[in-house]
């Protein structure tokens, strides 16, 4: 898609956008029926949109169906092998699914794209942890915190990860800087499933300018929203988060 109008004068890929813009706000209000909708009005103008696809395996795997969550997050992933969200959805799907070896190999291919990126380090660490936790667990979320160190779900990660290891102190340490780097992180429990709306520009790697992001609340604002204020999350660097 192009983004050009087609010869009936349709623009297919701006009406995709706004599909999907629908169901991300549809999602945030926990109306997850109604967001697939939006998202099945988009593929049946782009069949093989990975972000229509990936978007509706996200909405499917946060409406606790993690079997129907596979089918459109592999499409996606069979249309760009590399989607950051399809990659994710699958790893998180798999682990509900209690796949254990196929959500470490998802993992593995994760983080295999590009070891830089904080985000796929730290949804390796996430996804990792609820089956095998470990060294490489524990590695990956470091790695996570090295490369974005001012980002509060890094150490939110880190935590959890050391805290099912027994690393007490660690574990305290990263609850700590967490909330010092957004006191909403006190709120949190401890992630059990971390989930990642991916910007639309698709970047992954830590940005290196502007104001840090919060965590992003169940009930804040949607995709897309400007601005520094407390219920907003800029979306202009890698993405949006939900913890469960």
């Amino acid at each position: 898609m192009t983004g050009e109008p087609d010869e009936t004068g349709r623009d297919t890929a701006a009406e995709v956008r706004t599909f999907i813009q629908r169901a991300d706000l549809l999602d945030d209000l926990g109306h997850f029926a109604e967001a697939a909708e939006e998202l099945r009005d988009a593929l049946r103008l782009a069949p093989d949109n990975p972000e229509a696809l990936a978007t509706l395996g996200m909405v499917e795997l946060r409406a606790g169906r993690a079997e129907q969550a596979l089918p459109p997050a592999r499409a996606a992933l069979a249309a760009d092998p590399e989607h950051l969200l399809g990659q994710v959805v699958c790893g998180y799907a798999l682990v509900a699914l209690e796949r254990k070896q196929d959500a470490i190999d998802a993992a593995e291919r994760l983080v295999e794209v590009d070891p830089e990126s904080w985000l796929r380090q730290l949804h390796f660490a996430a996804i990792v942890r609820r089956v095998r936790n470990g060294q490489a667990t524990l590695d990956a979320a470091w790695q996570a915190v090295r490369l974005a160190p001012d980002e509060p779900e890094t150490h939110l990660v880190l935590s959890a990860v050391a805290a099912d290891l027994g690393l007490v102190d660690l574990a305290r340490r990263a609850h700590t800087e967490a909330i010092r780097l957004d006191p909403r992180a006190a709120d949190d429990e401890q992630p059990s499933v971390l989930r990642l709306r991916p910007s639309r520009s698709g970047g992954s790697r830590r940005r290196t300018s502007g104001p840090s992001r919060s965590v992003r609340r169940r009930t804040g604002c949607g995709a897309g929203c400007p601005g520094s204020s407390p219920s907003a999350r800029c979306t202009r660097g890698a993405g949006r988060w939900w913890w469960r």
